[in-house]
C-alpha cells in the first residue's frame, strides 16, 4: 500500500511529509509506514484543532493526508499560506462536499480524494479535486480492480493484500474496472473523518430527548 501511494505522487526518499492524522486508525499507521519503508521526512503534529497553528509559516510539504474537514479550516484561515506549505493533499475518512469542491478550484495545491478502507489497508483509488483535471470518477491504483455485486455495491480486488477479494457496502456506477462513480452507501452508516456513525444507534441514545 505504501509503494502504491509512492507511485500515485511520485514520492521518494527525503521528502518531506505532514503526518497529522491520529494513530489510532489505519490513515495515520499507513502514514509511518510510509515514512519508514520509503524514506520519507515525517513531520508530527497533534491531529485535533488547527494545522496552520501548529506549523511554522515557512515549513513546505511535499505530501500530506488529511480528513476533509482539516483541509477546509486551513483554507478559510489562510488560503495563499495553504498553497505555499503544500505541494499535494489527499483526503480520505469520508465524503468531500460540493462546498469544499468548489473552494479547491484555482487552488495551485494539488487535491485529490482517495478510496479506501481498514479493510483495503486505506486508499485503492483516487480521484483529483481540483486544476485542469478535476474528476467525479476514482482511478484504480496499481493492479487494483473493480467490479459489482448483485446488490450495485463496488467489489474491489487487491493483488497486492493477503486478502485479495473485498465486497463493499458502496454503491456505485462501473464504467470499467479501474474506473468507477460513488453513488452513496448501501447501508445507512455515516462516515465522519474517519470515523463510522450509524444512526441507529444515535437514534437510540436520543430517544428520552427528542420525541419525534
Amino acid at each position: 500500500s505504501a509503494e502504491l501511494t509512492r507511485d500515485a505522487f511520485g514520492l521518494r526518499a527525503g521528502a518531506r511529509v505532514l503526518h497529522c492524522l491520529p494513530c489510532d486508525y489505519i490513515a495515520g499507521k499507513l502514514m509511518l509506514a510510509r515514512a519508514f519503508s520509503l524514506g520519507l521526512e515525517a513531520h508530527f503534529i497533534d491531529p485535533r484543532g488547527s494545522v496552520l497553528d501548529k506549523l511554522n509559516s515557512n515549513d513546505s510539504f511535499r505530501f500530506a493526508a488529511m480528513v476533509p474537514v482539516q483541509l477546509h479550516r486551513m483554507l478559510q484561515e489562510d488560503r495563499a499560506r495553504a498553497e505555499q506549505q503544500f505541494e499535494m493533499i489527499m483526503l480520505g475518512g469520508g465524503p468531500v462536499s460540493d462546498a469544499l469542491v468548489q473552494a479547491l478550484q484555482g487552488l495551485s495545491t494539488k487535491v485529490f480524494h482517495g478510496y479506501g478502507s481498514t479493510e483495503t489497508v486505506t486508499h485503492v483509488a483516487l480521484r483529483r479535486l481540483n486544476g485542469p483535471v478535476s474528476e467525479d470518477v476514482y482511478t484504480a491504483l496499481g493492479d487494483v480492480q473493480f467490479a459489482r455485486d448483485p446488490r450495485g455495491c463496488l467489489v474491489v480486488y487487491t493483488p497486492h493484500l493477503s486478502t485479495t477479494q473485498h465486497v463493499t457496502n458502496d454503491l456505485v456506477v462501473l464504467i470499467d474496472d479501474t474506473h468507477f462513480r460513488w453513488l452513496g452507501r448501501h447501508d445507512n452508516v455515516i462516515l465522519s473523518g474517519g470515523k463510522k456513525i450509524f444512526p441507529e444507534q444515535l437514534e437510540a441514545k436520543t430517544a428520552g430527548i427528542i420525541s419525534y
